[in-house]
């Protein structure tokens, strides 16, 4: 479950979208990415949180980024 953020958001980003991805192992920036999350998610944007096996590893960062290069060629509008 990741935890709300203790701050209040003024700026409203209703056309950013992301994806943000935790390595289910990484105990130091997984928490990070959860909280960057939450504020993002709090300021309008689409957003998604995704967990991914490893820590703050190549794995993790590979799963990731072949689990959603399909949605940011499509966001880039690369693709047809």
């Amino acid at each position: 479950m990741v935890e709300a953020v203790g701050f209040g958001v003024f700026n409203r980003f209703p056309d950013s979208h992301g994806v943000f991805v935790g390595g289910a192992q990484d105990d130091e920036y997984r928490p990070q990415a959860q909280r960057l999350f939450m504020a993002a998610r709090a300021a309008g944007m689409h957003v998604q949180y995704q967990e991914v096996p490893g820590g703050h590893d190549f794995g993790a960062w590979r799963k990731g980024l072949v689990d959603n290069l399909d949605w940011l060629g499509t966001r880039l509008g690369l693709t047809a």
